[in-house]
């Protein structure tokens, strides 16, 4: 049997694996839920298991790109319910239990690594910006999440993306400003010509070469997420920087992702570099109502 940090490991079946997903499957805020299983690498266990999941902050109203307004409540689990990511709250809790029951069978302890996104907050213009509301609502959470991982005997781990550290050029602002004031003003008749030429706006173009299938269409949804940023650049790249190279930060150490959105695009985002640690390692993919 292979061994990790002297642990013997233990091998999740197809069966254990497709009976995870099911379990996941059957809370009524999710709409589906895929594992990622880069080249069919079985899932392996140990004495403990560590999950990387993300929270973000709690917007009022709107699509998943809106920068609608930021709720000025945070005192209980009624206001992450009745705010627009409250289907993500929800799908989280029930997917750490599921895993946590899965592991427990294996004689494995599950370890939650949470991250509360503090930075790359979604804001309409410079006045709307809320740094208040952005710490009440970071408070809320580690404190609902703490005691639900102790209820559940889940060790928790309950950091800021801001203290997250990346290359100066690849780091995100507090806030992202929607109001569209960097717009691509280029035309390109063909996709793949747009595509090559966020590649070079990202400067990942070595990293990420076009022309096979699986490439084409990980590179596809750059334009994809520009589109339903506006065409803003800048919230755009913001957007790009975070769900790639904070995200690969992120989840070092940790053996699986739990990668929960509202948009389809926002699952596939993290996989964009063919050698990032996030195209190689096991990671859950929900996409909630």
């Amino acid at each position: 049997m292979p061994e990790r940090n002297n642990q013997t490991l233990l091998r999740l079946s197809e069966a254990e694996q497709k009976n995870m997903t099911l379990e996941v499957a059957k809370c009524p805020a999710i709409k589906t839920v895929g594992l990622s299983n880069p080249e069919n690498t079985p899932i392996w266990v140990g004495k403990t298991f560590r999950l990387d999941l993300e929270l973000c902050p709690l917007y009022t109203s709107g699509t998943p790109m809106d920068a609608s307004t930021l709720s000025e409540r945070a005192d209980n689990e009624d206001d992450i319910l009745g705010s627009r990511v409250g289907n993500k709250w929800v799908a989280i809790k029930h997917t750490l239990n599921v895993i946590n029951t899965t592991l427990a069978n294996k004689g494995c302890q599950l370890e939650a690594r949470a991250t509360y996104a503090d930075i790359g907050v979604l804001a309409a213009n410079p006045e709307a910006t809320n740094p208040t509301a952005i710490l009440r609502h970071g408070e809320l959470y580690e404190k609902l999440l703490s005691g639900y991982c102790q209820e559940k005997s889940i060790p928790l781990t309950f950091r800021h993306m801001s203290d997250v550290v990346v290359e100066e050029s690849r780091r995100v602002p507090n806030f992202l400003i929607t109001d569209p004031k960097d717009i691509l003003g280029i035309k390109f008749e063909k996709e793949e010509d747009l595509v090559r030429h966020l590649l070079k706006i990202l400067k990942i173009e070595d990293e990420v070469k076009l022309g096979t299938k699986s490439l084409n269409k990980r590179a596809e949804v750059l334009w994809r997420t520009l589109q339903n940023s506006g065409w803003n650049i800048g919230l755009w790249k913001g957007l790009v920087h975070q769900y790639v190279y904070y995200l690969e930060k992120m989840v070092e150490g940790c053996d699986m992702r739990l990668g929960v959105e509202r948009a389809e695009m926002l699952l596939t985002l993290p996989r964009l570099r063919s050698n990032s640690p996030l195209a190689k390692m096991q990671i859950l993919n929900i996409l909630v109502n």
